[in-house]
């Protein structure tokens, strides 16, 4: 029984690793297509907000 959950658990953990790159790939495809299709300036406008919200989400973490 135990080598049944320990099979069950090791392939949901190589389902999830699939999914997960597979959605990256997805991401980037669906971001290189947004990004080609806004303007240059709200592009920076996007870069800037992400890298302040990603910089606070990392001082935060430092924090705790």
């Amino acid at each position: 029984m135990p080598t049944t959950w320990k099979r069950y658990a090791d392939n949901l953990e190589e389902l999830v690793e699939e999914k997960t790159h597979q959605y990256m790939e997805e991401k980037k495809k669906a971001d290189l297509l947004l990004y080609s299709m806004m303007p240059m300036f709200v592009l920076h406008i996007f870069v800037l907000i992400s890298h302040k919200k990603r910089s606070q989400e990392i001082s935060h973490t430092a924090l705790e």
